[in-house]
């Protein structure tokens, strides 16, 4: 991959993360603990497939590292602000821009690691939308108080 298109990719697999960070968060408040665990392990297998494709992209180039000490600071956490759904738009977002910029890198075998694990994430992200929509997880469409 070119450096243009890592820069890219580095923008929005970092816009993304605010979106796990927040999702991270709304899933503490399930109540049903077996819910709770799975859906915990779900978001921490699609932040692994982020950690995948963000050091994809920094073993080719390091001064793209998003933990270089001279970054800016990250925004602060608005979980309490959000219901689940806006979250999961957000995330879905997020993840059809890295998937476009993916599309872009030339080798086939390192495009089709990050379909893959683009594809993961797409799939959490259903789940627990469905999930939503189904009741099963009711305490977390609802705004903080």
């Amino acid at each position: 991959m070119d450096r243009a298109l890592a820069i890219k990719l580095m923008e929005a697999l970092q816009a993304a993360e605010s979106n796990l960070e927040n999702l991270s968060a709304l899933s503490t408040k399930v109540a049903d603990e077996f819910r709770r665990r799975r859906l915990r392990r779900q978001i921490g297998d699609v932040m692994s497939s982020h950690l995948y494709m963000t050091m994809s992209i920094v073993r080719q180039f390091g001064d793209l590292d998003p933990d270089r000490e001279d970054l800016d600071a990250r925004p602060g956490d608005r979980s309490g602000e959000l219901a689940i759904a806006d979250v999961l738009r957000a995330a879905e977002a997020d993840l059809e821009t890295v998937a476009s910029l993916a599309d872009c890198i030339g080798d086939q075998d390192e495009r089709g690691e990050f379909r893959a694990h683009l594809a993961k994430a797409s799939t959490l992200y259903r789940q627990i939308m469905d999930a939503v929509a189904q009741g099963r997880l009711p305490e977390l469409d609802r705004r903080k108080a």
